[in-house]
Formats: C-alpha cells, sequence, structure tokens
C-alpha cells in the first residue's frame, strides 16, 4: 500500500516538476488574458477514470466514467464508479463463527474540477467528488459453507478530493498519475472505517472525448493540434 502510494507521488511531483523545465509551454502574458477569454466556452466532457484505492485493507481496482461540461479552468458534472472484482475477505460474525464475505461497492458522483494549468501537452487539476455509494453482497459460514446473510448498504455516501496530472503524446493518449482520499461521511462506524481510504492512480490514459472528436469531425482531423 505504501509502495504503490509512493509511487504515485513521486510520479505527481515528477509530472509537475518536468513541467517547470518545458519552457516551451511557457506562456506570456498577453496569451493568457487571450486565453481566459476563452474559458467561458463550455464543452462536452467525456472521461474513463481508473483508480485504485482500498476496501477493509484489500487493494482494489475501481472503473469509472465521468459525463459533464466544461471549460479550460472548471469543470462539472456525473461520475459513475464500481469495483472492477468483487471484494472477498474473511471476519467473524455477531456469534463469533468464521465468516467469508463477498461485496461490491459502486457509487455515483457529483464533481467539480478545478483545472489550474493547462497547456497544449500538459494538465493539472484539482478534483471535489461528492459520492453517493451503495454495497451489496453476501456472508457465507465458513464452519457450515451456508450463505447466512445478504448485505445491502444503500448510504455509503463519500466526499472525495485528489489532486491529478497528465501529459499528453498525442491528441488522444497519454500518461497521467493522481492521488486522493476518499472520507466515507455516512453509514455506521465498520462501513466508515472500512471504506475511507486513500486511492492513486498512474498508467497509459486516453482521451475519449478526442477520439470521438477526430472520428467524426473531418474538419477537426486536419486541424492544428493547438492547446
Amino acid at each position: 500500500m505504501k509502495v504503490s502510494l509512493n509511487i504515485a507521488s513521486f510520479i505527481v511531483c515528477l509530472l509537475l516538476s518536468v513541467y517547470g523545465l518545458s519552457q516551451e509551454d511557457i506562456k506570456s502574458s498577453d496569451e493568457y488574458v487571450k486565453e481566459q477569454k476563452k474559458n467561458g466556452k463550455l464543452h462536452f466532457i467525456l472521461e474513463l477514470d481508473a483508480r485504485n484505492s482500498f476496501v477493509k485493507g484489500h487493494n482494489v481496482k475501481f472503473s469509472g466514467l465521468k459525463i459533464g461540461l466544461g471549460n479550460k479552468k472548471h469543470r462539472f458534472g456525473l461520475g459513475f464508479y464500481g469495483t472492477r472484482e468483487p471484494v472477498i475477505y474473511k471476519d467473524l460474525n455477531r456469534n463469533g463463527e468464521p465468516v467469508e464475505i463477498t461485496i461490491n461497492y459502486t457509487y455515483n458522483s457529483l464533481f467539480y474540477e478545478y483545472v489550474f494549468f493547462r497547456s497544449k501537452r500538459w494538465q493539472f487539476s484539482a478534483p471535489i467528488h461528492y459520492n453517493q455509494g451503495r454495497i451489496i453482497g453476501y456472508a457465507k459460514n465458513l464452519n457450515d459453507q451456508t450463505v447466512t446473510t445478504n448485505i445491502v448498504v444503500n448510504r455509503a455516501n463519500s466526499l472525495v478530493f485528489s489532486v491529478k496530472g497528465h501529459y499528453k503524446v498525442l491528441r488522444w493518449m497519454g500518461f497521467g498519475s493522481g492521488i486522493g482520499y476518499n472520507l466515507v461521511t455516512a453509514g455506521d462506524q465498520e462501513i466508515r472505517e472500512g471504506l475511507s481510504a486513500p486511492f492513486y492512480s498512474f498508467g497509459l490514459k486516453i482521451f475519449v472525448g478526442e477520439i470521438w472528436k477526430l472520428t467524426t469531425s473531418r474538419k477537426y482531423r486536419k486541424s492544428e493540434w493547438v492547446e
């Protein structure tokens, strides 16, 4: 867990450091003013969002999809997330008997994302999510191998704070990394402690919105790649 978080933190810091050394991306004050004038134009956002986090101490992969509106500084919309595979762990039930618990954790979110730097290839932002989560699963008694309890938790709501960045190699592909924390604000103490955890991401990043525009607009395909 610590090693993975350290890797993600290192990549974020590395991206920031390399950006600072990239003089070609530094803009003049006149260009900055022009950019600010363009920030009011909203466009449609469609983005895949994968991350690694922890549920009951187990490393878990999440997949997500974000849709919304945004410009060069502000983005907002809806997100849909869930564990890629069920989370399985062992515990004791109220009678002290060993049980194997299998759960799926999903949540829908409202998000706002502030982009504090953007250029042709670089972007760094600070997203905030409010999630409405749900847990569905069951507990199997290991003594008699029977399913003893169905698990349904309709209120596993949380707040997510994070920082992320990416570097574009092509219009539609690049590398990204991010770190953050999922703070569960609803549910009993066991749920809050089990689901509140840091998360991280790093690796190849596909820009679905760019692929859509390149696929559907001949004019966009032939246009010069600018910021």
